[in-house]
C-alpha cells in the first residue's frame, strides 16, 4: 500500500537526517530510491542529500520515468508550488496497491509562525506526520520555531510566506517563549 509520511519542524531540527534514515533503510532492502528538491534555497554541504533538482511537474514526470522508484523523498517541500500536491496525489493513487512510499520533508511554519507553503495540505493528507524539534539557541530547551535574525532581509511570496533561504548565519531555532523576546 502506498504511504505518505511528512517530516516537519523548524530549521536545524534534523529533518534531513530523518530523511536519510528512511533512504538508508530502503537502500538496505535494495529498493530504488529517488530524492527531489527545488532550486530555491539550494544548499550543498555534508548534511545535505544528493537530489534531482526539479522546477515543475513535467520535470518530475521525466525523472520518475527514468528511475521508477519504490521510494520518493521530497526535500525542502515548503519551497515547491501547489503543483507538488497534485504530483503526490497522483503518485499515491497510481501506487495504491504497491509497496511505495513518499517522505516529504519541510518547514511547517515560516519565521513569522505562519503555515508554510504546501506543508499544511500535505500534513493533512499524510498517513503519518513526524514533528521534530531543535534546540532553542537562547534557553537550550526544545525549540519548534525558526527565527530569522534580521527581518529586514526577508521577502514575501504570493501567499505571504516569508522566503529567505539561509543557514545558521540567517536563522536559529527558538522555543515559543524566546521567539517572542527582543534580544
Amino acid at each position: 500500500m502506498a504511504k505518505l509520511t511528512v517530516v516537519t519542524g523548524p530549521m536545524f531540527s534534523f529533518k534531513t537526517q530523518t530523511l536519510k534514515r528512511f533512504i538508508e533503510r530502503k537502500q538496505f532492502s535494495r529498493l530504488e530510491t529517488l530524492v527531489i528538491k527545488t532550486d530555491i534555497g539550494l544548499r550543498q554541504g555534508p548534511r545535505d542529500i544528493q537530489a534531482e533538482i526539479v522546477r515543475n511537474k513535467e520535470e518530475v514526470d521525466i525523472i520518475l520515468k527514468k528511475y521508477n522508484p519504490d521510494f520518493l523523498g521530497v526535500e525542502e517541500c515548503q519551497f515547491f508550488g501547489p503543483w507538488i500536491v497534485d504530483v503526490i496525489d497522483r503518485l499515491m493513487e497510481k501506487n495504491v496497491t504497491r509497496d511505495f512510499e513518499i517522505v516529504v520533508v519541510g518547514l511547517d511554519m515560516d519565521s513569522n509562525k505562519k503555515p508554510f507553503g504546501v506543508m499544511p495540505i500535505l500534513m493533512a493528507k499524510a498517513n503519518e506526520v513526524i514533528k521534530v524539534t531543535g534546540i532553542c539557541t537562547m534557553c537550550k530547551k526544545d525549540g519548534n520555531l525558526s527565527y530569522l535574525k534580521r527581518k529586514d532581509t526577508a521577502q514575501k511570496d504570493a501567499a505571504g510566506n516569508t522566503i529567505k533561504a539561509g543557514d545558521l548565519d540567517e536563522y536559529e531555532v527558538r522555543c515559543a517563549i524566546c521567539h517572542n523576546l527582543a534580544w
